[in-house]
């Protein structure tokens, strides 16, 4: 079972590793895939005080105070723990969550691109013509 840790914020979660492996993969995060430009300021969502600048030699990279490191090493720093975190939950952009960004993306992409799918009869009958 998924539940947040009781003495940190909701989006850093204990996951059962058992559970972890049933997780559909989805592509690495990247900021060019949110329409997020190298340079931005990204906020913390639990103080709006903190926060970090998307790298511009390493997107995947930011930078916070004075060390560049990952958003889930910020998130880490800044809440002082080692525990699991959902970092795009923690940052903001624009004020949405990078959360947010993210499943509004997936969805369009996933209701305006088309997959053209091969029926498995042609697939099969494709092999056995070049034998």
């Amino acid at each position: 079972m998924i539940e947040p840790a009781a003495d940190l914020p909701a989006a850093v979660y204990i996951i059962n590793h058992a559970e972890k492996e049933n997780f559909e993969m989805r592509p690495n995060f990247n900021f060019e895939m949110l329409g997020i430009p190298l340079g931005a300021v990204l906020t913390y969502a639990y103080d709006e005080n903190k926060t970090c600048v998307v790298c511009k030699l390493n997107p995947p990279l930011v930078a916070h105070k004075t060390r560049v490191c990952t958003l889930t090493r910020a998130v880490k720093i800044i809440e002082r723990t080692e525990d699991t975190v959902q970092p795009t939950w923690c940052w903001k952009y624009n004020g949405e969550s990078l959360g947010e960004r993210r499943m509004r993306f997936e969805k369009w992409y996933t209701q305006h691109l088309k997959v053209q799918e091969i029926p498995v009869e042609e697939y099969d009958r494709d092999e056995d013509e070049d034998e």
